[in-house]
């Protein structure tokens, strides 16, 4: 190919475009900033706006209510918490949830539960019916259920070991006392 442009001139013309196209970027980058800008600016004015209003607010409700203590409402609010951190239930004792989460983590293969009712008051009590592939799997799961920490005894009628497979069944769990 033929080189109509001398070496110079060829390098000073590279060194211009190199130039433009740096300027070009340059330019749009910067344009691109600007606007970023400006998009952010409404946005700053309003979020300073409420919270200006909100920290108004605050003060004049600061003002409103005086000292907290001497308010009806802060007494009854005192008594709500008291009374809620009573009836919280302690770590000892058996919850509604970690009934049915022990029930359902010892079933083993073979087992389908089909209801759980769970009756916590002075003594707990958990009722449980599903179905059973084999009477071995039965077993087991009674078995399971019974080293479970919370559970005083397991019962079930000696009707659901009659068969052998496909067993309807229902069992009976007192729990423990927690104190």
């Amino acid at each position: 190919m033929f080189n109509l442009i001398p070496r110079q001139h060829r390098k000073k013309l590279e060194r211009e475009y190199r130039l433009r196209v740096a300027t070009i970027l340059f330019g749009f980058l910067a344009s691109g900033l600007f606007i970023a800008v400006v998009s952010i600016i409404p946005s700053y004015i309003i979020s300073t706006t409420k919270i200006n209003e909100l920290q108004t607010r605050s003060d004049a409700l600061k003002i409103q209510l005086g000292d907290s203590a001497s308010t009806p409402l802060s007494g009854t609010l005192r008594d709500v918490k008291d009374l809620t951190t009573a009836l919280t239930p302690t770590a000892s004792s058996s919850t509604y949830s970690r009934v049915i989460e022990n029930v359902v983590r010892a079933r083993v293969a073979g087992i389908t539960l089909d209801h759980i009712g769970v009756s916590l008051g002075e003594q707990g009590t958990v009722e449980i019916s599903g179905s059973a592939k084999t009477r071995e799997a039965l077993v087991s799961f009674k078995q399971q259920l019974a080293r479970v920490s919370d559970v005083q005894s397991v019962d079930s009628p000696i009707s659901d070991l009659t068969k052998s497979s496909n067993i309807g069944f229902n069992i009976h769990i007192i729990l423990k006392h927690h104190e």
